[in-house]
């Protein structure tokens, strides 16, 4: 489905399913019988990122949760069946829509907004009990300025990731590679230019091009923000996509997890 799409009308009788036909490229499979979407399981437990954070924190609900990046609306359709309140972010309009779609569809109350969340965070002044932003800080061009913004509104953070390998780094063209200081803590930067024939904008930044960094310096650079307790709940070094990726639970104590005491 294309945007200008939406200038036609659909004249097919009104049916439950006519949101998913008007997209080809659907990527998870929806929990909802009668509809042709993809074969990715993030809406379910097989995709454990949702239940890695009940793990590492205990109970979320009621609790005011903000998502970063809902694709089409997998994990906050997860975290929403956790109790938790949920707000996601998307800055691509064909997966917000989608998000809608499913919204509508499963009858969710999570509340979905079209934008770029790291503007979103500079200028907001909420807080959130909760950030999850996972498939999210590996497409910025700036992610230790995302990390900093993310500890600006909130106590606790998972972040999935992908990083690059030392082996990845040896390799990296120097002109490539940048030293950055943001908000006071220092790292290196990999640009990653996306290709121009790329199939589909959904898997890609806002931009043209994103920054890399090591594993190392993604916990560093948390921990310099003030989640003073860091978790690395899984470290995949041979994930499927090709970059190693890791699942990462932080907190700014740690009796913020579960089962410490304040």
């Amino acid at each position: 489905m294309e945007i200008s799409d939406l200038d036609t009308f659909v004249t097919d009788s009104a049916r439950p399913d006519n949101g998913f036909r008007r997209f080809s490229d659907w990527v998870c499979r929806v929990p909802l019988e009668g509809v042709t979407t993809g074969d990715s399981l993030l809406f379910f437990p097989e995709d454990r990122r949702p239940k890695d954070v009940i793990d590492a924190f205990g109970p979320i609900k009621g609790w005011r949760t903000l998502e970063l990046g809902s694709f089409e609306g997998a994990h906050t359709y997860q975290l929403e069946n956790m109790g938790a309140d949920v707000l996601a972010i998307e800055a691509s309009p064909a997966s917000f829509l989608k998000s809608l779609v499913v919204k509508n569809a499963l009858s969710m109350k999570s509340r979905f907004m079209l934008g770029d969340f790291q503007q979103y965070l500079t200028e907001t002044s909420e807080r959130f009990d909760f950030i999850f932003a996972a498939g999210v800080l590996y497409h910025m061009r700036d992610p230790l300025e995302l990390l900093y913004q993310i500890s600006l509104r909130t106590d606790r953070v998972m972040l999935w990731t992908h990083y690059l390998s030392e082996e990845q780094i040896s390799g990296w063209p120097s002109e490539l590679k940048s030293r950055q200081t943001v908000h006071g803590f220092t790292c290196d930067y990999h640009k990653l230019d996306y290709p121009s024939n790329w199939g589909s904008r959904a898997f890609a930044g806002t931009a043209a091009y994103c920054s890399r960094i090591r594993k190392q310096d993604i916990i560093d650079g948390l921990k310099a923000f003030g989640f003073s307790s860091v978790r690395v709940v899984l470290d995949d070094v041979d994930h499927r996509g090709g970059d190693p990726a890791i699942t990462i639970m932080a907190a700014k104590s740690a009796d913020l997890f579960a089962g410490t005491q304040a």
